[in-house]
């Protein structure tokens, strides 16, 4: 049985325990990296819980051997997308995917993810829909909407750049330093 089946056989009964829902589970580089979420949200308390339940379990039943590093956290935001499931949970949702290179050289898709089922997704954006199968997908994750971009010519403001009249010098050593 491979380390990651053996955390699972742990880790599994733990999130049900707990209501959670197990987003993703990868051991890789000597990391144990377990992505949870909760439909109405996760908060720190529960986070806090499930790591340390987790933690305690691991130490007892030892699925991994040797040292490893274990790192419990919710998906985020801007989250990973890299089997059918996390797909088909983001519908409706904005995604950015790199595609694997291709005799369209085309590199970059970025739109609304309208479907996705065992096979691949379909994407829709202004230059049209595009229909991707998993294997054309080098890596993919949700993007989020941070807000409008500043209006053109309405950046941080230039004033006051004159380092002299704002008694700075480009010349001077930071403080605390000899020159």
């Amino acid at each position: 049985m491979a380390a990651e089946e053996r955390a699972h056989a742990v880790v599994d009964p733990i999130i049900e325990e707990l209501e959670l829902e197990l987003v993703d589970l990868v051991y890789a580089g000597g990391r144990l990296k377990i992505v949870i979420d909760h439909p109405d949200g996760l908060g720190t308390e529960v986070l806090t819980k499930a790591t340390r339940m987790i933690s305690h379990e691991i130490d007892l039943q030892e699925p991994i051997n040797g040292a490893f590093t274990l790192e419990v956290s919710s998906p985020g935001v801007e989250r990973q997308l890299r089997t059918p499931p996390h797909y088909t949970r983001s519908i409706g949702e904005q995604i950015a995917v790199k595609l694997k290179p291709n005799a369209e050289n085309l590199r970059r898709v970025k739109g609304e993810l309208t479907s996705a089922d065992d096979d691949g997704i379909t994407l829709s954006n202004d230059d049209g829909v595009h229909m991707l199968s998993y294997e054309q997908i080098a890596k993919a994750n949700t993007v989020f909407d941070w807000g409008p971009a500043p209006k053109p010519g309405k950046g941080p403001s230039k004033k006051n750049t004159n380092k002299a009249a704002s008694g700075g010098s480009s010349n001077e050593s930071p403080k605390g330093s000899e020159s």
